[in-house]
């Protein structure tokens, strides 16, 4: 698998939804058939998710490559938790710490993916970590398995020196405030 480019993977996965997604968008614009359009349509949302799971597997071959694309930066935590408290119950706190700011948003919202129903979610400033508590009904096809999008979670919160467990309907993630750049990456900072 190391030996894969994956950029001419994604290339080669990619090409064929495109050409698929412009004559779909095409025909759509010359058929005004309303039960052809809403086929076209349903064609051009399946591309759509098609790519989105390409790039899903792509960044997930990459990180266990070991590469990343990483933009370390100084922000607040309460800007993420505020994205995420328009989802869910959750108590803001203020904690500057050193990440990616976008990678951690993704990683913690792609995590609550696990739960059929979250019934809230808290944070506690503990020594040098963050703990990101989530209580809910977990997804039963989820508690044996780890989909893509769990998977480049983990990674991402352990790229950052953090951690991240499932319990009896319960996910715990902690983040350190202060992260050291890990070897090997490539990194990118602002």
């Amino acid at each position: 698998m190391n030996d894969i480019n994956l950029g001419d993977l994604s290339h080669k996965l990619k090409s064929p939804l495109a050409s698929i997604k412009s004559i779909a968008y095409i025909l759509k614009n010359f058929n005004r058939n309303k039960k052809t359009t809403a086929y076209l349509t349903a064609i051009e949302d399946k591309v759509n998710v098609l790519n989105k799971t390409i790039d899903q597997l792509i960044s997930y071959l990459r990180y266990q490559k070991g590469e990343g694309d990483f933009l370390y930066q100084v922000f607040d935590i309460s800007e993420i938790i505020k994205q995420i408290k328009r989802k869910i119950k959750i108590n803001l706190i203020n904690q500057t710490i050193i990440g990616d700011k976008e990678k951690i948003l993704f990683a913690l919202s792609s995590s609550l993916k696990i739960f059929k129903k979250i019934n809230y979610g808290k944070v506690l400033k503990k020594s040098k970590v963050l703990q990101f508590d989530f209580l809910g009904q977990l997804e039963e096809e989820r508690k044996d398995k780890e989909g893509i999008d769990f998977f480049l979670a983990r990674k991402i919160v352990e790229l950052h020196g953090g951690k991240i467990k499932i319990g009896e309907n319960k996910l715990r993630v902690t983040l350190p405030f202060k992260t050291s750049l890990p070897a090997g990456r490539t990194v990118r900072k602002k």
